[in-house]
């Protein structure tokens, strides 16, 4: 790891999905966390779906989830009819079918540390290494865009400083939150910009 990066991003194990579910528990609404047992279900349908931030101790401080969700079950999902819980693992794409994906949904990004600069930081470095994340889940020569619902105020300043435009509007929306859109191509330039 460069010694500029402080924080490493790499794939999450079985393992640590447990630990994921318990994580999200902790920062999003009951109604916004997707269960521990469609979490399970995910991971095994396509395992590259989870990733773990850690320190350079080793110890982790958060994560980095990116679905690969099927067009019929991704444009429910944008329009607000469905919300994440009720996407199944048959809903997204196997980990063997990465080149197929697409558009990709940021389901959760949680860095749990208590510092301010810290969690910049850790921000920071997630993005700095998002391409390696982004290509275990999708080729990223086929990827076109990323979609984000944002359930904090710091998820949605976060969509906004990467360039995310809104595409669906919480007030029609089932989950009364707002879903992002991002194309990789501006993705990139703002990371670019960003890191």
């Amino acid at each position: 790891m460069p010694t500029s990066i402080r924080f490493s991003l790499r794939a999450a194990a079985e393992s640590e999905v447990d630990w994921i579910a318990d994580q999200e528990a902790r920062f999003y609404s009951a109604a916004d966390a997707v269960p521990r047992e469609t979490l399970h279900e995910w991971f095994a349908t396509n395992p590259n779906i989870f990733n773990v931030v850690s320190d350079r101790a080793g110890a982790r401080v958060g994560h980095f989830n990116l679905v690969p969700i099927k067009p019929d079950r991704l444009a429910p999902l944008i329009a607000g009819t469905i919300c994440e819980a009720d996407i199944g693992g048959d809903d997204i794409f196997p980990a063997k079918e990465r080149n197929a994906v697409t558009r990709l949904w940021l389901e959760s990004i949680v860095i749990e540390l208590a510092s301010p600069y810290l969690r910049a930081r850790a921000l920071a470095d997630v993005f700095a290494q998002a391409e390696v994340a982004l290509g275990r889940v999708a080729d990223p020569a086929k990827l076109q865009s990323l979609y984000a619902l944002t359930a904090t105020v710091a998820g949605e300043t976060l969509t906004t400083r990467l360039g995310f435009h809104k595409v669906s509007s919480r007030t029609q929306r089932e989950d009364g939150h707002d879903v992002y859109r991002v194309s990789f191509a501006d993705l990139q330039r703002a990371l670019a910009i960003d890191t």
